[in-house]
């Protein structure tokens, strides 16, 4: 985050901006991963970090974690962590879920191409196969009254595109900047 934000913060002026934070693909692998390690901070306590991931088990570990550090007074926003896979479409889709958790994709990963590089096989190639529920962003949006989203962040392995176009009315609404991973290698299509 910028440096003047600290002089805002100080000064009051930021005391009636919330800001709302979307982080699709939300596996906290690292300290760094964790959004209040970000900056993001500077906005609390008008923050709200939704988290997004496919993995049930990542999502608990993500809001175990908060609410520990919620309690100890390390953080003052709301940061909700849901286990749901979000796509272009609302219903059932494959997981391919890799060696590497952090891998795991809606779209397979691509074998041959992945077997060219030394270490990859060993995190990108395929585990095994889960069905799973998927929803749009604007779904999620519209059920929990989500009406504006300022920065949206997006990592999902090659889906991050079924992301966006299940994302059309909160981006027309309210999307101010994103982050987004492209991938044009990884995946093989659909």
């Amino acid at each position: 985050m910028a440096i003047f934000l600290q002089s805002l913060k100080q000064s009051g002026r930021l005391d009636s901006l919330h800001i709302t934070v979307c982080n699709v693909g939300s596996r906290k692998l690292r300290a760094d991963d964790d959004y209040g390690s970000q900056g993001w901070e500077v906005f609390a306590p008008n923050l709200t970090i939704y988290g997004f991931d496919a993995d049930p088990e990542a999502c608990a570990i993500a809001n175990a974690d908060i609410k520990i550090r919620r309690q100890s007074g390390q953080v003052n926003w709301t940061e909700i962590h849901v286990p749901i896979g979000l796509s272009s479409f609302i219903g059932e889709s494959k997981l391919y879920v890799t060696k590497n958790p952090m891998c795991s994709s809606l779209y397979p990963p691509n074998e041959p191409y992945i077997s060219r590089f030394e270490e990859l096989p060993e995190f990108m190639n395929l585990d095994f196969e889960v069905d799973i529920e998927v929803t749009t962003l604007d779904d999620f949006c519209q059920i929990e009254g989500v009406s504006e989203i300022d920065f949206l962040q997006i990592d999902v392995q090659g889906a991050d595109l079924d992301v966006l176009k299940g994302a059309s009315w909160i981006l027309e609404r309210s999307i101010l900047a994103g982050k987004i991973e492209v991938e044009f290698f990884g995946s093989a299509s659909r």
